[in-house]
């Protein structure tokens, strides 16, 4: 750090775009940002950020997993505690190094302030920040490729199982307010409850509209788009 650069600065910015590919620069004030690295925690805050939303959505293939609403590719060799859960552990190892990498960013945060990394015109907590920053790359690489090859390639939504849980779901029967008035909807949806049947099959028993008809207002497919 102290040794005497072999080349201008700006020589070795040059040297370092033509190399890698990347917009680098030299720095207006070389003491005091070698004192304060906190613009090396800038992209790792982002990076942090990012791949802690993408928990949600993780979280979501899980879930939605309990319910067998989806498909997820057997790994043998990766066999959960719960038996009735396939291959939740490649969602469970991206939690795990979202953990990690919260705790690497949290470790360049400090290193990167005044009187904690920083003493002087330099900063002796480098080598640690460097460390941690690689440690978050080489793991986000990692569970990334494994999510795709291990789960994403391999997901598959259970259409039987979601056209069933459809079906049995009173919301159903919001559709048929219109046609038959909001109380007898109503009736029907507290029957449809007590009894355990589809709010399909209580109407067809009861005749309350004709089939065709029925097929119409209880498209869950037209339930998701615009209508007049």
């Amino acid at each position: 750090m102290n040794a005497t650069a072999p080349l201008p600065a700006m020589v070795q910015v040059l040297v370092i775009r033509e190399a890698m590919g990347i917009p680098a620069r030299t720095i207006m004030n070389a003491p005091t940002t070698t004192a304060s690295m906190a613009i090396a925690a800038i992209p790792p805050a982002q990076r942090s950020a990012r791949h802690v939303m993408s928990k949600a959505p993780l979280g979501a293939v899980r879930m939605l997993q309990t319910g067998y609403k989806m498909k997820m590719p057997a790994e043998p060799a990766l066999l959960p505690i719960m038996p009735a859960l396939v291959n939740p552990v490649i969602c469970e190892s991206w939690i795990q190094v979202t953990c990690r990498v919260l705790g690497n960013y949290t470790t360049l945060t400090s290193s990167g302030l005044g009187w904690v990394g920083s003493l002087f015109e330099l900063n002796v907590a480098m080598p640690v920040m460097i460390d941690a920053f690689l440690e978050s790359v080489k793991l986000l690489a990692n569970v990334s490729r494994i999510f795709v090859d291990k789960l994403l390639n391999g997901l598959e939504v259970n259409e039987a199982r979601c056209s069933e849980l459809i079906g049995q779901s009173l919301m159903m029967v919001t559709s048929l307010a219109p046609a038959i008035g909001y109380e007898e909807a109503a009736a029907l949806a507290k029957e449809a409850h007590a009894t355990g049947q589809t709010i399909r099959d209580l109407c067809l028993q009861k005749q309350v509209l004709p089939a065709d008809e029925l097929d119409l207002l209880l498209d869950p497919d037209a339930m998701t788009r615009p209508s007049a």
